[in-house]
Parts: structure tokens; C-alpha cells; sequence
């Protein structure tokens, strides 16, 4: 007798089904084992960092001001590259027009000068002007009626484009201009500029490399930390190994020992920076006020204070794990 087919169809659904359903089961219930261990290890490293207050603060403390001074100089430089942008952005080149330079040839000047994309703006100062302002800043008057002829040039006043702000890029327009015909001396001052970015470099580079040793050393102190703690828990970490726990159950809870640790000594940094940021705005704002002009310290912000704890922790983790597993592969070999 033949079956059905219609009832085989369901009998293959409901294996279908049965199966999927089992997988999605088995999927649950790994991933449920998985977030318990990892929350009993979190749960394990911070009770046994809250049985040890004072070592567990003073280990904080040495990781906090280790990374504290490599990122408060980090934002010093941060903050002094984009003042000196801003005073990149004022460069200003004095092209002089030879004398006795026809008004028609000076104004094709302008207009060349105005259309070229690398130039943002030309202003053009006429030899009465030029006497003038020399006469408003030197304190003298009357120097037109006393002189036979005056004797200053023409001047363009030329600021360049906001692409053109590099030494580099602004030697190359004085390079251009001075080859303009109606040019006499092309005149910009640029050797302040250039040693300020030369310093700034300097600076980044030895900042970078001062946070790459600073951060070493909090490797050292974490991994040394964390080398104490196996030591104190030998016989437990023995005891584990004979019933079956594997490494990574073994290793699991040193290593959120470590996150936390870096992520306190971050969070340590970042009050610590953000509370020496506070005491300079004062002073800052001080100077700035002596000098006509508004300047104000700007701090990690969101994004550099996230960047800073998740380096921390990085480094927290790192420590750990190199001495862990150096530790349970010596262990292993034993």
C-alpha cells in the first residue's frame, strides 16, 4: 500500500522544523554559557580587586599618571597646531611695483592676480596711501609738502588661497610672483613659520615616542600586577587544571583583571588632564586678554576620552595576556 504523499510532506516540514528549532536551541544555549562565564570572570577580577583596596588604588594611581602625561601633552600639541594654523591662515605676501609703473599695467595686475585660484584676495595700496600710514605710524606729518616726490612704491597686499597655507605651498607663489613683470621685490617673512612647524614636528614625534614608552611601562605594571595574582593563586589554578578547565577558562578572569585596571588607570588620566585643563584656562585667558585676542584650551572631548580608555584597556589586556600565557604554557611544560 502506497503512502501518502501528502502526509510525507508534513512528516519532512516537521523534520525541517524540529531541526532548525534544535540548532537555534543549541545556538541560545552556547551563547547564554558564554555571556555567564564571561560575566562570572568580570564578577570574579573586580571582587577580588575590592579585597585589595589599597594596592588595587596605588597600582591605579601609577597607570593613571603614566598615561596622564602623554596625553596631556598630546592635547598641548593638539591645541598649539591649531593656533599655529590660525596663524598660517594670516600669511601675507607685499608684492612692491616698480616705480613709475603705469596705472593700466598695475590694474591688469590686479585683475591677473585676482583670477589666479591660488590667491584669495589682492589689496592694492596706492604711494599716497603707502605715505600716509607711514606718516600715521611714524608720528610724522607733512612729509608729502616736504619732499620733492614721494618716494614709495605701489604695493599689492596678496593673502593667499586656504589650500596655499604650507611653507612649501607659499614659497612657491613668492616664486611665481617674483616673476611678474611689473614686480619689483616680493616680500614675506616666513622663516617664523617654518621653524615653528619644524618644532611642532619635533614635538609630535617625541610626544608619540614618550606615549610609546609610558605605555610600555603600564604593560610592565599590569603584567607585573597580574603575575603577583597568579602566583597568589596557584594552588587554585592547579586544583582547576585537574579537573579539566581549559586555558582560555583559566586565563579568562586575569584578563578582565587587566581591562580593568587600564580602563581605571584611563578614567584616572582623564580626570587628571581635564582637572589641569581647568587651572590653565585662567592663565590662558589672561594672556589672550593682554593681547587683544580670544584663546581657550580645548580638552580630550568625547572622542579622545573614549580613545584614551580604550587604549587603557588595550594595554590592560595586553599586560595580562602575555603573562598569562607565558605562565600556564611554563605550567603546562612543568
Amino acid at each position: 500500500m502506497s503512502r501518502n504523499p501528502r502526509s510525507k510532506s508534513k512528516s519532512q516540514g516537521s523534520d525541517n522544523s524540529a531541526t532548525t528549532k534544535r540548532s537555534s536551541s543549541i545556538y541560545e544555549n552556547w551563547f547564554s554559557l558564554w555571556r555567564q562565564r564571561h560575566i562570572q570572570a568580570l564578577f570574579t577580577s573586580f571582587t577580588k580587586m575590592k579585597r585589595a583596596p589599597l594596592a588595587t588604588m596605588l597600582t591605579v594611581f601609577v597607570i593613571g599618571i603614566s598615561l596622564a602625561l602623554p596625553s596631556l601633552l598630546l592635547v598641548l600639541l593638539r591645541n598649539a597646531q591649531a593656533i599655529s594654523s590660525g596663524w598660517a591662515n594670516s600669511t601675507q605676501i607685499s608684492l612692491f611695483i616698480k616705480m613709475n609703473e603705469p596705472d593700466q599695467s598695475v590694474q591688469q595686475l590686479i585683475n591677473q592676480l585676482q583670477a589666479d585660484p591660488d590667491i584669495a584676495s589682492v589689496n592694492y595700496i596706492s604711494p599716497t596711501q603707502g605715505l600716509q600710514q607711514f606718516e600715521g605710524a611714524s608720528g610724522f606729518s607733512n612729509l608729502e609738502s616736504a619732499l620733492p616726490n614721494n618716494p614709495l612704491p605701489a604695493v599689492l597686499e596678496i593673502k593667499p588661497a586656504p589650500n596655499i597655507q604650507t611653507p612649501q605651498a607659499v614659497q612657491q607663489l613668492v616664486n611665481q610672483l617674483q616673476q611678474l613683470p611689473q614686480a619689483d621685490v616680493v616680500q614675506l617673512d616666513m622663516q617664523w613659520v617654518n621653524r615653528l612647524f619644524a618644532m611642532l614636528n619635533f614635538a609630535k614625534h617625541a610626544v608619540f615616542g614618550l606615549a610609546v614608552l609610558l605605555g610600555l611601562g603600564v604593560v610592565l605594571i599590569i603584567g607585573n600586577t597580574i603575575r603577583l595574582a597568579t602566583q597568589n593563586n596557584r594552588d587554585e589554578i592547579e586544583i582547576m587544571k585537574l579537573i579539566g578547565a581549559t586555558n582560555a577558562f583559566v586565563r579568562r578572569p586575569f584578563l578582565y583583571t587587566g581591562i580593568l585596571y587600564g580602563l581605571a588607570g584611563g578614567i584616572v588620566a582623564w580626570i587628571v588632564v581635564e582637572i589641569l585643563f581647568l587651572s590653565l584656562n585662567g592663565p590662558i585667558a589672561n594672556l589672550a586678554q593682554a593681547y587683544q585676542t580670544s584663546l581657550s584650551l580645548k580638552g580630550l572631548g568625547f572622542s579622545g576620552t573614549l580613545l584614551l580608555w580604550l587604549f587603557a584597556a588595550g594595554l590592560g589586556l595586553t599586560g595580562a595576556w602575555l603573562v598569562v600565557s607565558r605562565y600556564l604554557n611554563v605550567t603546562r611544560a612543568d
